[in-house]
């Protein structure tokens, strides 16, 4: 009863389901949450992977696309309960997973960095006590926006920015106290825009959330 990796593919008319490789055979479960592809022989996605049958706790999966098959990349892993929610290539060798972990503090923002060869962690803010990261975009090896939401006494929207050698919080205007981001895209480096949702104040329901770069 363990979920799988499902992969589909698109040739111009039709769907259909391609093999992907699933992390400690069919008793795991595998969820590929996040794709980027850059050619119709290069791809990248990311997920979770649990670490034993029964558990729902997990580390981030990576899995390539060569244009014949999918095959499982070797990831660090940090922390405990990790999970990628998003993947941005620039170019084959220049490739952002974003997620998160948990720390004895409780949730951080993941972010591991691919250099063409091998994956590794890259150092990220947490604002809250509890961070994740759930989309992420990048124009180049020197900018990318990661976006995802933050907690202490309630949700709000978390915005970050890596500028080839750092990720730094970025400020962002919101329209509630309750927030989050669930994804993002950049045209440019200076054109991005991330989409979420926000409690309307002094309302029950939620709104759609939107912020331009």
């Amino acid at each position: 009863n363990a979920a799988q990796t499902l992969v589909e593919r698109w040739n111009g008319a039709t769907w259909s389901v391609v093999a992907s490789p699933n992390r400690g055979g069919s008793q795991i479960n595998n969820d590929l949450r996040s794709v980027s592809c850059l050619s119709s022989v290069w791809c990248t996605a990311v997920g979770a992977a649990s670490v034993q049958p029964g558990t729902f706790i997990t580390q981030p999966l990576v899995e390539h696309w060569n244009g014949v098959k999918w095959s499982l990349v070797v990831n660090p892993t940090r922390g405990n309960d990790g999970a990628f929610a998003a993947v941005a290539c620039a170019s084959t060798t220049v490739c952002t997973a974003a997620g998160s972990d948990q720390a004895t503090s409780g949730g951080q923002t993941l972010v591991e960095r691919w250099n063409g060869a091998t994956w590794s962690v890259v150092a990220s803010p947490n604002v809250g006590m509890s961070n994740l990261f759930a989309g992420a975009a990048c124009t180049s090896s020197t900018s990318c926006v990661a976006a995802g939401l933050s907690y202490s006494t309630s949700d709000l929207a978390l915005i970050e920015t890596w500028n080839g050698t750092r990720w730094s919080v970025a400020s962002a205007s919101l329209p509630g106290n309750v927030s989050g981001l669930e994804a993002d895209a950049c045209a440019t480096a200076t054109r991005c825009f991330a989409v979420g949702s926000y409690n309307v104040p002094g309302g029950p329901f939620e709104s759609v959330l939107v912020l331009a770069s």
